[in-house]
C-alpha cells in the first residue's frame, strides 16, 4: 500500500456494488468456511436488500478502502436504540480487508472513521460479532479496545 489510501463513504449502493460485492464476498466465503455452511445463489440480491432497508431507517454507513484505485476493505455499521435501556449503540456488520492488505492500518483507518461516525452521530458506544473460532479476528478486534460484552450461543436443531 501507498501513501494513496483513501477511506470513502457508499452513497449510491447501486454504482459503488461492484466493489463491494467482492470485499463481501471475500468476507462471507471467510466465515463460511469457519461456520460450515453455504452462501445462498440470491446472497448479493439479499445483502444489497439488507443494506438499503438499513440505509432507509437512516443511521447506516458503508467506507470503503481504496488503495490505487484498487477497492481492499470495508467496513458497514448502523447505530441502534436499545428498547428498554437508555443505549444507543454503533453495531459494525461488516469488516473486511483484502488478505494481501492487511497488517497495513486499512482496518485501522476504516475502524476510526465509523467509530467517528457512530460518535457524530449519538452512539454511545460501539459493538459487534465474531465468528467462534476466528482466532486472528477476535485478537484484531481486542487489540482496538474491543472486549467480550455477551456471548450468543447457538443449538441446531436436526
Amino acid at each position: 500500500m501507498n501513501g494513496g489510501l483513501r477511506i470513502t463513504e457508499v452513497i449510491d449502493l447501486d454504482h459503488e456494488w461492484p466493489m463491494l460485492a467482492p470485499l463481501l464476498r471475500g468476507l462471507h466465503e471467510h466465515h463460511l468456511s469457519l461456520m460450515d455452511a453455504t452462501l445462498r445463489e440470491d446472497w448479493e440480491e439479499r445483502q444489497k436488500a439488507g443494506i438499503r432497508d438499513q440505509s432507509r431507517e437512516g443511521d447506516a454507513i458503508i467506507l470503503i478502502a481504496i488503495d490505487a484505485g484498487r477497492p481492499i476493505g470495508l467496513v458497514h455499521g448502523h447505530i441502534a436504540e436499545h428498547p428498554i435501556i437508555d443505549d444507543r449503540t454503533g453495531f459494525v456488520d461488516n469488516a473486511y480487508v483484502h488478505p494481501d492488505a492487511r497488517r497495513r492500518g486499512v482496518l485501522s483507518a476504516l475502524l476510526a472513521r465509523i467509530e467517528e461516525w457512530f460518535k457524530n452521530n449519538g452512539a454511545d458506544a460501539a459493538q459487534l460479532n465474531v465468528v467462534v473460532g476466528n482466532v486472528e479476528a477476535t485478537q484484531v478486534w481486542e487489540a482496538k479496545g474491543y472486549k467480550p460484552y455477551m456471548e450468543r450461543l447457538r443449538k441446531d436443531l436436526d
